[in-house]
């Protein structure tokens, strides 16, 4: 059977230069939007910046995983590549940005540009496989790349791709 069809997922970067790191080193993958990095000596989580994936170990603990959250995960797995790129978020100071720009969970918030020099955030979302971040006080998410961000949510949702679809 043919492939389904994939949203269109343009190269996007409007991140100034000075927020792009070295490549880092992919440890493993723990779901669709997080996967643990090592730096030189330092080891940590990080989480793609502007998407949330399916969760594979909602809330209460011992549900099962959502819709989804195990193709996310395995998409991630087969396509992140060993080493990828961060870029930070324009809020993010460049220089302390390992500090600063971190979730909840202590997880760094980053896009990840993969081998291919693409943003694996635009990949995940153009394939059903991811929607925009949202806070709970936002109704409008608002980070550097929202507006490439919502089209490919958009165009994915109306193709009915991966969790938009029946």
């Amino acid at each position: 059977p043919p492939a389904p069809p994939i949203a269109s997922a343009p190269i996007v970067s409007n991140v100034p230069p000075s927020y792009l790191q070295d490549p880092v080193d992919v440890l493993r993958v723990i779901d669709g939007d997080t996967i643990e990095i090592r730096k030189g000596e330092l080891v940590t989580k990080v989480r793609i910046k502007g998407i949330n994936t399916p969760e594979l170990h909602p809330d209460p603990e011992g549900s099962p995983p959502e819709a989804y959250a195990q193709a996310a995960q395995t998409f991630t797995f087969r396509h992140i590549g060993p080493q990828v790129d961060l870029e930070f978020n324009s809020d993010c100071d460049g220089e302390t940005a390992w500090d600063t720009c971190r979730d909840s969970y202590n997880r760094l918030l980053a896009y990840i540009r993969s081998a291919d020099g693409k943003d694996f955030g635009t990949k995940l979302l153009a394939r059903g496989l991811a929607r925009i971040y949202r806070w709970p006080q936002d109704n409008i998410p608002n980070f550097d790349r929202t507006d490439t961000y919502l089209a490919l949510e958009e165009e994915a949702q109306s193709n009915e791709l991966g969790i938009w679809g029946d």
